[in-house]
This record gives C-alpha cells, sequence and structure tokens, in this order.
C-alpha cells in the first residue's frame, strides 16, 4: 500500500496524511505471517481501518463507487 500511496501522492498530495497509516500495516504483511507472532484484536481493528480509508481515498480519486 505504500507503493501504491507513492504513486498517487505526486497527482494528489491531499493523500499525504495517510502516510503514517500505511506505514504502520506493514508488519501485518510481514511480522504476523509467521507462526508466534499475533496481533490483538484491537490492532486487527485498526489495520483494517486503515486498508479500508486507502482503498475508499484511492477509489473516489479514480472516480469509482466507494
Amino acid at each position: 500500500m505504500e507503493d501504491l500511496l507513492d504513486l498517487l501522492l505526486p497527482h494528489d498530495r491531499t493523500l499525504a496524511p495517510l502516510r503514517r497509516s500505511v506505514a504502520s500495516l506493514t508488519k501485518f504483511a510481514v511480522e504476523y505471517r509467521y507462526p508466534g507472532v499475533r496481533a490483538t484484536t484491537r490492532q486487527m481493528q485498526s489495520a483494517l481501518r486503515v486498508a479500508e480509508r486507502v482503498r475508499r481515498e484511492a477509489r473516489a480519486r479514480l472516480g469509482l463507487p466507494p
């Protein structure tokens, strides 16, 4: 998602506030994939909210329905 955001930012700087939130999702793609490392329910819910927001914002800018 960071790469997607990097591609979008030159065209729409209003997405810049999402950078910090998107960076926090990286651990869900890496750390939590392995046995013995788990996210809490709260962390998972927060990550889902971030991912949904990024998706919604990207789709809005592409003129797609939410």
